[in-house]
């Protein structure tokens, strides 16, 4: 027996008249065929970034008019590459956000994130809202001039950067195994991550929810005053408790997966919002094996090295988490997540 991980939340399988096998998926109410390994898949998507209408055809660097920039209270960790994050949305058109806080944006819309690493730019992906409602990923490798970046195959691939490290540009299929239907497809974008101020220029700042719904960008009012809403802590906030700093690192680079529906191994959910006690983790054995750590619980109150949710967040190799997209231990990262560990004292 072969078992492949899909990291996707399958529901069930079927198969056509013509023989065909197909995949559901009830959470997000989708169908996939399934395909041949290294089949070709067609597609019409515009071969160069300057080609996409999403940056300034003048200079490729820079968002065009109709991108809406933002910011998030923590950033997911890319290998310590630094990030600037664009959305649009089509004309008249607005976001609905769900129980969790999550924003749903409408078919049509486009998220854009750039990485640059040692001031130049590597990659540009952007999320794109097609015309049945589902998400696809695209990647867009910078070439050595700076002046454009060129559509990525749809396996992805990997590159050694100027200062020795390897970055990832993920597959078409890695992109939604990290970007899953259960967390709202976009991740960064939520009401505990928008809930900041963020400077638009050097004269215009302010707090993102608040600028987004005086300009109508939600189909409903938002749920509360702002100053009501939760915000995420950032990893280096020395005014946030401990607790706080190491449930927004699980929340932004490991819930994705680990909620109900995510598609991840095991039972935990840790979502943010979930009390530390319903999450699963604390004084819980491992269900996807210990990695060799005697005695290893997924959270050890007191004692790091023996809890999973710290072990695999510093491995580089077999059994690290998250699994895609990062080759590079987050040092901020697990510290807030090891100081937590060590100053609890007791599960809940």
């Amino acid at each position: 027996m072969v078992v492949i991980g899909s990291g996707q939340y399958i529901s069930s399988f079927s198969e056509d008249a013509d023989g065909e096998l197909y995949v559901l998926r009830v959470e997000s109410n989708e169908i996939h065929r399934l395909v041949p390994a290294g089949a070709p898949v067609p597609s019409t998507f515009p071969d160069w970034l300057s080609e996409t209408g999403c940056v300034d055809p003048t200079d490729e660097h820079q968002p065009a008019s109709g991108m809406i920039p933002y910011g998030v209270n923590h950033a997911l960790w890319s290998d310590g590459a630094a990030k600037g994050r664009y959305l649009a949305l089509p004309d008249g058109a607005t976001i609905d956000v769900d129980a969790d806080g999550d924003m749903d944006l409408p078919i049509g819309s486009v998220v854009m994130k750039h990485f640059w690493v040692g001031g130049a730019y590597v990659e540009t992906r952007l999320l794109m809202r097609h015309d049945d409602g589902a998400w696809a990923g695209y990647s867009y490798e910078w070439n050595q001039a700076q002046t454009d970046a060129a559509l990525l195959p749809q396996a992805g691939k990997r590159r050694v950067l100027p200062n020795g490290q390897t970055w990832v540009f993920p597959s078409r299929n890695g992109c939604l195994s990290c970007h899953t239907a259960a967390a709202g497809r976009t991740l960064g974008l939520e009401l505990a991550q928008q809930n900041r101020d963020f400077a638009y220029d050097a004269e215009s700042c302010g707090n993102q929810l608040t600028t987004w719904d005086a300009i109508g960008l939600f189909t409903s009012a938002l749920p509360g005053p702002v100053a009501s809403l939760p915000a995420l802590a950032a990893v280096d906030d020395a005014a946030a408790s401990a607790e706080a700093r190491a449930r927004a690192v699980l929340h932004v680079n490991c819930s994705m997966c680990h909620r109900p529906n995510g598609g991840g191994g095991g039972n935990a959910d840790l979502r943010v919002q979930t009390a530390l006690a319903a999450t699963n983790l604390c004084d819980v054995d491992p269900q996807e094996g210990d990695l060799g750590v005697n005695g290893a619980k997924l959270l050890m109150p007191g004692d790091p090295a023996r809890s999973l949710v710290s072990v695999r967040m510093r491995r580089t190799g077999a059994g690290r988490m998250p699994k895609l997209g990062s080759l590079m231990v987050d040092p901020l990262g697990t510290a807030a997540i090891d100081a937590f560990i060590t100053g609890l004292a007791a599960c809940p």
